[in-house]
């Protein structure tokens, strides 16, 4: 009697790997994530604003068919801002100056935690071979990469910059780990889940850290949420938050 194989969460993730900042899905598609920094659309002026939506349009007439801007909305991160402060404290000699600023922490944590928000804004394409066919990974990369420098070019004549990072895999990484796990990322920071995966597949080889090399380990053991409920026919739970999508007709 053959047993049914367990799915496990990773196995709902269509991601085999990321090169270069690239998505390869498991299906053979490449994708490309691009972080926008966004503009005051209404403090510019209404000459501004024509040219703005006058390049934007005239963007889109070369921009990859297949594409998405996606918001993401959470609590703010103050973490790196609070670290920064308590290295300075660190330095800081009066006693008076160290109570204000311990203060001062607190009251930023107070507020991250009811009321402040950040807003991160993403631009999401995909690679389209003109033969219709599944291209090697360097043809996919090149297209991808000339699609991200019109970008550049087009929304800094917008006024909006595309941002740059020196680790351009982590970064996507965490985006996506962003994206799946959105109450846990709040609490855990993908390093710190990073951390723990390794330490956890680390410990179930009887591998010692330090000594032993790291496995390899799929992307998806890093950006997988702990877990997804499809049980219920009007909505999806995934990391503890409910799902439900609405389609729109036309």
């Amino acid at each position: 009697m053959n047993k049914k194989r367990q799915e496990t969460v990773q196995d709902f993730i269509p991601i085999k790997n990321i090169r270069a900042g690239i998505i390869e899905t498991v299906d053979g598609r490449y994708i490309k994530i691009l972080e926008i920094e966004p503009i005051n659309f209404m403090l510019r002026s209404e000459s501004e604003q024509l040219n703005i939506i006058t390049t934007f349009a005239n963007w889109l007439k070369i921009s990859p068919t297949r594409l998405q801007f996606k918001s993401i909305t959470r609590k703010a991160d103050s973490d790196r801002h609070i670290a920064i402060l308590r290295k300075e404290l660190e330095k800081e000699r009066s006693k008076k100056c160290k109570e204000l600023g311990e203060g001062y922490i607190k009251l930023i944590k107070e507020v991250g935690m009811e009321e402040a928000l950040t807003r991160r804004f993403f631009l999401i394409f995909e690679y389209e071979s003109p033969q219709r066919i599944y291209d090697d990974f360097s043809t996919a990369y090149s297209a991808l990469k000339a699609a991200e420098q019109n970008a550049k070019a087009y929304f800094g004549l917008c006024g909006n910059s595309i941002l740059e990072y020196k680790d351009e895999d982590e970064v996507t990484a965490e985006i996506l780990y962003a994206f799946f796990n959105r109450k846990s990322c709040v609490e855990e920071p993908f390093s710190d889940r990073v951390e723990k995966i390794i330490v956890d597949i680390m410990q179930s080889e009887n591998k010692t850290i330090g000594i032993d090399d790291i496995p390899d380990i799929p992307i998806t053991s890093f950006i997988s949420p702990r877990g997804i409920d499809f049980t219920h026919s009007r909505y999806v739970i995934m990391d503890g938050m409910y799902y439900t999508i609405l389609f729109i007709k036309g």
